[in-house]
């Protein structure tokens, strides 16, 4: 880890989950995920996380940045989570448990660092459609650091090439976008018998759904 996502972990342990700067990054998460970012002002935030106006100006500067900062603070503790997950795959050459390796790297997506109550998962979704610059900027930054997960995916199948790995990841990583009206449609076409709350049976199906994704023959051409 870099000394930045150290002190970013040491500071999330240490903050204060009633404090003025957690509640308002709090609130942020929640209302992005139910408006969008340009369906929320600075207003909104304040009077849900039950903070003076100011507040936003002091901790944070401006809207834009208390989004950035929420989402930074999301995805350092995705990455520590995804660290833990995937140290044993790290440190193989060759990687032989293809479905606990794919079970790893999806359980860092699927089931995201989050708090009680808090839409996190939506959080992200609205967000990597947003057209805001900044944030755009981040999602390519961090993008480009998920490459780790393509060179374990090339050590488990080492017979494909870098693109064709890069193709499966970006099939794979499909499935885990589902939103809360992705489980409204489930709840229609089943006639309520499928309970979109079933997370669990849900991330099994994605994972051989994974399964079947990389291990497929290499492309031809």
């Amino acid at each position: 880890m870099t000394d930045h996502v150290d002190s970013l972990i040491t500071a999330d342990k240490n903050a204060d989950p009633n404090g003025t700067r957690m509640r308002l990054m709090l609130a942020t998460e929640r209302l992005v995920a139910a408006r969008g970012f340009d369906g929320v002002s600075v207003r909104d935030i304040a009077a849900e996380a039950d903070a003076n106006l100011s507040a936003i100006s002091y901790h944070f500067v401006s809207k834009t940045r208390l989004v950035l900062e929420t989402l930074d603070w999301r995805g350092i503790q995705g990455l520590a989570m995804r660290e833990r997950q995937l140290a044993p795959f790290e440190a193989q050459d060759r990687i032989e448990d293809v479905r606990g390796l794919l079970r790893a790297i999806l359980e860092c997506h699927f089931n995201r660092p989050s708090s009680p109550g808090q839409p996190t998962h939506m959080f992200f979704l609205r967000l990597l459609m947003d057209a805001t610059p900044e944030i755009g900027d981040f999602f390519r930054e961090a993008s480009i650091w998920f490459r780790h997960d393509v060179f374990l995916l090339q050590r488990a199948r080492p017979e494909i090439s870098f693109e064709d790995a890069c193709w499966r990841y970006y099939a794979i990583m499909g499935l885990t976008h589902l939103s809360d009206f992705d489980g409204e449609r489930l709840k229609a076409w089943s006639d309520g018998r499928c309970d979109p709350g079933d997370r669990s049976h849900a991330f099994d199906l994605i994972v051989d759904s994974a399964m079947a994704i990389l291990t497929m023959p290499p492309r031809q051409g």
